[in-house]
């Protein structure tokens, strides 16, 4: 039996890439017991967002022991959700770094698939500014290739938010974790990170297999995103999973 342990790390170099759909495209993803949290368009129509999120484990701990100090890649492809009023979202597929079988093991994820991950960047701390990020993942479930810039801007509005930053907070401020668990059930991981002050990207190019086998995104939607944030480094504690 898995042993499911809470652990802390420094996710450097999130990366989430968002885009607006129909309804009716992700709705029969998620979970019934999920309900959807939808943005109104420029014409009052019902959108779901749905999110490529790019990062890097550093210095990944299992608590309480303390065992083993884990850097991997990661990546979640999710839709934002409410359950009792509770916010949070809903990830349909994790991928992770290659030869980190415990991760895969203790994360108790149904749909955790193992991927390889080509990353190159190049980020300056004083301006908070990427001159490029390149990030690829290739699995069985799809490709997915992303490339970013930022000149370290605050992110833009887009409707219906009135600000970038209320966009911005409606996207990163999502402390539960939902996702399908190994033997069945639908689990849930809360989190705990401060609040998030991402800045915006500019997408240069994109691939999103994932999604588009899945009948989410179509391939001419791929460079259309709804937005493009990147936060240089947060630190998250991830407790254990339970069933929802």
């Amino acid at each position: 039996m898995p042993s499911f342990d809470s652990y802390t790390t420094v996710a450097e170099n999130v990366l989430i890439v968002t885009h607006a759909v129909p309804i009716q495209r992700i709705r029969p993803e998620v979970p019934e017991a999920l309900e959807l949290d939808a943005i109104k368009g420029p014409e009052g129509e019902d959108f779901a967002l749905v999110s490529t999120r790019f990062f890097l484990n550093r210095d990944l701990r299992w608590s309480p022991s303390g065992e083993e100090s884990l850097d991997f890649h990661q990546c979640f492809s999710e839709t934002y959700v409410r359950s009792n009023e509770e916010t949070g979202v809903y990830v349909l597929a994790c991928f992770l770094e290659r030869e980190t079988p415990l991760v895969f093991e203790r994360l108790a994820m149904k749909n955790a698939y193992a991927a390889d991950f080509d990353v190159s960047l190049a980020y300056d701390p004083t301006e908070r500014a990427y001159q490029h990020y390149y990030t690829e993942l290739l699995s069985s479930k799809g490709d997915t290739a992303i490339e970013v810039s930022s000149a370290g801007h605050e992110p833009s509005a887009r409707t219906p938010f009135e600000s970038g930053q209320e966009m911005s907070r409606y996207i990163t401020d999502r402390h539960i974790l939902y996702f399908a668990m190994i033997g069945g059930g639908l689990g849930a991981m809360r989190l705990e990170f401060g609040e998030m002050n991402p800045i915006e990207g500019d997408l240069l190019s994109g691939e999103f297999g994932y999604w588009e086998d899945l009948g989410v995104l179509r391939e001419e939607e791929f460079e259309k995103p709804y937005s493009v944030l990147l936060q240089p480094a947060i630190e998250v504690i991830v407790h254990a999973p339970e069933m929802n």
